[in-house]
């Protein structure tokens, strides 16, 4: 997601436990995977939201099109 390595990985837990601290660091971590959680779950139901408008509008574009074969009049082409 990301393209993060290794090596930037490290350096960023090396910069938290510098900044953060070994003792509060451990909360500062489940903070953030639920952050990025709560994230993750809004963008799946945004998707979902978003899936289901394309759905509707395939259908009524579908409606539409199987409405003008149904009212065709054959006798305007004999």
């Amino acid at each position: 997601m990301f393209d993060i390595g290794w090596q930037e990985l490290f350096i960023v837990a090396i910069l938290a436990i510098i900044v953060i601290g070994p003792k509060d660091l451990p909360r500062a971590v489940r903070t953030v995977t639920q952050a990025i959680r709560k994230l993750r779950s809004m963008a799946g139901e945004f998707q979902a939201g978003l899936d289901e408008v394309a759905r509707e509008a395939e259908l009524d574009d579908i409606r539409r099109e199987a409405n003008k074969i149904a009212n065709y009049d054959v006798t305007k082409d004999i």
